[in-house]
């Protein structure tokens, strides 16, 4: 039995290579946000939001366009909170390494840096208009 990548999938083969007895998609690469963990006594006061916002400004900051989150669909206020802050929903047919959704269902989201200009930072040519 071997391992084999095509096309942003990993399939495990038998001894046929024409037989595949198992498919999990892999993840896009790129830039990903990961967890965060805000005091319970502070929850709701819109820490959470200033986290991510700050971690979206850096990440559009630099090169990347594009910012992927994982989320169980069971964490509703982390899907609402990225919601709001402009990630919309790729995929729930991905495979990400390390991690499992217990109980739930792993969803892939993706921002854009144009779908969501209030996340991005001025460049130095756009302060200058």
């Amino acid at each position: 039995m071997g391992t084999v990548q095509r096309e942003g999938r990993f399939c495990d083969l038998i001894d046929d290579p024409n037989v595949a007895i198992g498919e999990a998609r892999e993840a896009p690469s790129g830039a990903y946000l990961g967890g965060i963990v805000v005091d319970p006594t502070r929850r709701r006061a819109n820490v959470g939001t200033a986290l991510t916002v700050a971690r979206m400004r850096w990440v559009f900051g630099g090169p990347d366009e594009q910012l992927f989150y994982v989320a169980n669909t069971r964490n509703r206020a982390s899907v609402a909170l990225h919601a709001r802050l402009g990630f919309c929903e790729i995929t729930r047919d991905f495979w990400y390494p390390g991690v499992r959704f217990d109980g739930g269902v792993g969803v892939l989201f993706r921002a854009d840096a144009r779908t969501a200009p209030a996340q991005r930072p001025q460049r130095d040519s756009e302060n200058r208009r």
